[in-house]
């Protein structure tokens, strides 16, 4: 079964991500082919379509990571401002209530 996800990639980490993530995970390569990013909502509605309808209008911001922090057991880069990032998820769960955000309920924190 497929599964979607909406997420918004960060190339420029990339340097930093991918060799940190390449040496601490022995099991298997952790990217699987997805790029660093902050991911907006997972499960995801596969209508891409829909989803660019949801998030058209969505202003340019920029974007510092400059902490770490924990969703479960993942560590992350904390993304500031995070505000943007929720308001994209909340919309997104607005027009698909099945799906679940990745937010941390307690903290708002979204994943990297």
């Amino acid at each position: 079964m497929n599964q979607s996800v909406v997420l918004v990639p960060f190339p420029e980490v990339a340097g930093i991500v991918e060799p940190w993530m390449e040496r601490t995970c022995v099991n298997s390569k952790p990217s699987r082919g997805i790029p660093a990013h902050v991911t907006l909502l997972y499960p995801a509605p596969g209508d891409i379509d829909d989803v660019a309808r949801v998030l058209d209008g969505v202003e340019a911001f920029d974007v510092a990571f400059e902490e770490t922090a924990r969703f479960a057991e993942i560590l992350y880069l904390v993304p500031r401002p995070q505000a943007p990032f929720a308001q994209m998820t909340q919309s997104l769960v607005r027009r698909s209530p099945t799906g679940l955000p990745t937010t941390a309920s307690s903290t708002g924190s979204f994943r990297t």
